[in-house]
């Protein structure tokens, strides 16, 4: 089995978070991992805007340091989201970025949206599984060199918690590849119990529900 490194988050005087932090990246023998020269992307997520369940842009800062030093290039990169917000397309994206300490003058290297402007930049990647065939991976992603990966674990509804998994299976897909992916997840009428208040109608942001009579 793979060895697991790990720190807590407690500090005390002359061992604090970023130390305890830099000795845990010493642990990945990063120049044994990159190549001098090659661009590596630091996968993260920057968060939401109004939202603080992200992972500080400080941890970021030291893992492209530790890349720096071991003669990589990095950048530190996302997709854009299905849903409309504030990291939707690119702009909205890099904005949000910017506001919670994503972009080079607080960790030294720039924020690349990897799929581009709409999120319409993307490989389609062939891929070993049992529902797809390919994947459309976010062209920044697709072509770099390296990847080192930032997660932080997040709930959804329909798969409980994850980390790395979700944040590179769901994370790394363009806009195109996460409706792909979000395909199986329609909702379905209950002819029995809908009353046609047009409740749906009103709360969809997609205007994709009508009523029609029969």
């Amino acid at each position: 089995m793979d060895k697991v490194f790990w720190m807590d988050l407690r500090a005390r005087p002359g061992v604090s978070l970023e130390n305890k932090f830099k000795r845990l990246v010493g642990k990945l023998d990063i120049p044994a991992i990159v190549k001098p020269g090659e661009l590596v992307a630091i996968k993260v997520h920057v968060g939401e805007a109004g939202n603080l369940a992200y992972i500080n842009h400080t941890y970021a800062r030291l893992a492209a340091e530790a890349i720096t030093q071991a003669g990589a290039r990095p950048f530190l990169t996302d997709t854009n989201t299905l849903y409309s917000g504030g990291r939707h397309n690119a702009v909205a994206h890099s904005e949000t970025a910017v506001r919670h300490g994503y972009f080079s003058g607080t960790t030294g290297v720039p924020f690349i949206v990897a799929d581009g402007l709409r999120g319409l930049d993307y490989e389609d990647l062939p891929v070993t599984g049992r529902h797809f065939s390919t994947a459309k991976i976010g062209s920044a992603l697709a072509q770099a060199g390296g990847l080192v990966v930032l997660s932080h674990f997040k709930g959804h509804c329909e798969m409980g918690f994850g980390g790395a998994v979700k944040n590179l299976g769901m994370g790394s897909a363009a806009v195109p590849g996460k409706l792909t992916l979000h395909s199986s997840s329609q909702p379905v009428q209950n002819s029995e119990r809908c009353v046609a208040c047009g409740d749906c109608v009103r709360a969809c942001p997609r205007k994709a529900i009508q009523i029609i009579s029969m």
